[in-house]
């Protein structure tokens, strides 16, 4: 079919109201509850079936249909809208404003004569711009949007980050919210540099007191990165397609999964950093976001010109001032704050080059992971502890599997029974015992492992270096793991005097969760 052809049949389209508009939920993070929806322009035609869009609304726009279908899809936007409730606070609609729209005058008075005609609250409706209509003359843009504010509807800048994206544009435009670009939330988890970008555009967004959207959304991994980035709201096929009633849509249940601690393991540019820094090849600071200030106690532009390894603890310095983390290397370092306490951070590097493939630029991404570090090293200085009570114990020791395999004997025991404690380490307890006891050995830590009990004292006899038995006395417990399950045995040993032995036989005993 001929352009002609086509624009012909989209004119009596729009002339016959034979278009029609279907809605995509809008929410806020981290609720997930749905606050709006944007409203989009669909087209069956009865000769040619489904025309997609990016089709038709390119010949409306190239034919200057676009005005008369603009006009249509405020109309009815504004009153499907208003049909949802008539509270002033109620879901909001936002509408696509075309940059050929854009540059008339009447667009102002198109928005008016819709609001009035449906008594739509103002608060209520959002026009949704795009770069290129920005951009196209800033003056008059800013000078149009400043005229449909004072009407009392929101503005938002549409596909951000894919043109002419500045903060100095930005800072120019009467505008509400910034939507970033579904590329950009597309690639949060495969390319750091998206990430990042998405983590500037919305600190830049919030520093100029706008709210920010991202376009695109879907999967819970997105969900769960946009939330921790600090983004404001989203739409995308993981909340809801486009449907022509979305009535259900604006009350369904929060879809925003679970916030996951952070991994001191494995953290990454996709663990949602707290802090971005830009660094020049030398280590030198050009930019910091605006979360610098929580997590360091630094105003951003203060941090501005500073060496990063003026800033880092001398135990954990980094020679000339750059970083020495390797590409996506994720180190974990003290860094000074203001208060002049040091934090530690768990820092991804990603190295950014130019064509020739020198480093030009450094990004840095950085959470804030002291609480972990320092339970860490709580827990390393209690097993220490541990470790020197257990070694120095003036009776034997060992630590075992549940399958019975040691993992640590103190020298008590090894000289008990005559071996090298090093030696004695992945041996079995069947390996130390008297042929003639274990099968009642294994009775009784067959008990300890179903949980049937978690403690028992035990006369036994374990055989030595030279094949001779050893009549001893034990007391073996079961060690919980962090699931609350028994993962290992610790065993006292006492030696006792022949007359006093009955192999096997248990002598006292505590019953486990399972008895």
């Amino acid at each position: 079919m001929s352009a002609g052809d086509l624009e012909a049949r989209l004119a009596r389209a729009i002339r016959d109201e034979r278009l029609a508009l279907h809605y995509q939920p809008v929410v806020a993070l981290p609720s997930g509850r749905a606050t709006g929806a944007e409203a989009l322009a669909r087209w069956h035609d009865e000769a040619l079936g489904v025309v997609p869009p990016d089709r038709f609304i390119g010949v409306a726009e190239s034919t200057g249909l676009i005005h008369d279908l603009g006009r249509w899809v405020l109309r009815e936007a504004c009153r499907e809208a208003a049909r949802w409730t008539r509270d002033d606070d109620g879901p909001s609609v936002s509408v696509n404003v075309s940059p050929v729209q854009l540059v008339r005058p009447d667009v102002v008075d198109s928005v008016a004569e819709a609001l009035d005609a449906s008594r739509l609250a103002p608060e209520r409706l959002t026009l949704e711009i795009t770069e290129t209509a920005a951009v196209l003359d800033l003056e008059v843009t800013s000078a149009r949007l400043a005229r449909l504010r004072d009407l009392g509807v929101r503005v938002s800048l549409d596909d951000f980050g894919t043109g002419f994206s500045s903060i100095t544009l930005l800072r120019g435009l009467p505008i509400d919210q910034v939507k970033i670009d579904r590329s950009f939330v597309a690639g949060l988890q495969e390319s750091a540099e998206d990430a990042v970008v998405v983590r500037l555009a919305i600190d830049a967004a919030h520093l100029l007191g706008y709210t920010v959207c991202a376009e695109g959304v879907e999967t819970p991994e997105q969900v769960r990165q946009l939330v921790s980035l600090g983004c404001d709201a989203a739409q995308g096929w993981y909340f809801g397609r486009a449907v022509p009633d979305p009535s259900d849509l604006l009350v369904r249940a929060d879809r925003v999964p679970e916030e996951r601690e952070p991994d001191l393991d494995g953290p990454s540019w996709m663990s949602a950093p707290d802090l971005v820094m830009a660094l020049s090849p030398e280590g030198r600071i050009r930019y910091a976001s605006a979360s610098s200030t929580r997590v360091l106690g630094v105003l951003p532009e203060d941090l501005v010109g500073t060496l990063v390894s003026d800033l880092t603890h001398p135990g954990d310095g980094i020679e000339g001032g750059a970083p020495t983390a390797g590409p996506g290397e994720t180190v974990v370092r003290r860094i000074r704050h203001a208060s002049g306490e040091y934090r530690w951070l768990a820092s991804t590097v990603q190295h950014l080059r130019n064509a020739e493939g020198e480093i030009r630029e450094y990004v840095s991404t950085s959470r804030d992971v002291s609480d972990l570090v320092e339970t860490r090293q709580e827990l390393a200085a209690v097993e220490q502890r541990f470790r020197g009570a257990f070694d120095g114990a003036p009776i034997g020791m060992a630590l075992s599997d549940l399958g019975g395999r040691i993992v640590r004997v103190n020298d008590a025991l090894a000289d008990l029974v005559g071996h090298d404690p090093a030696a004695m380490v992945g041996m079995t307890v069947d390996d130390l015992t008297w042929p003639d006891d274990r099968h009642a050995d294994a009775a009784n830590l067959d008990l300890l492992r179903s949980g049937s009990e978690s403690a028992h004292r035990v006369l036994k006899r374990y055989v030595d270096r030279e094949g001779r038995a050893v009549p001893v006395e034990v007391w073996a417990a079961t060690v919980d793991g962090g699931e609350g399950q028994p993962t290992l045995v610790v065993a006292h040993v006492m030696p006792v005097a022949d007359e006093v032995l009955t192999p096997g036989r248990v002598v006292d005993h505590r019953p486990g969760a399972g008895s």
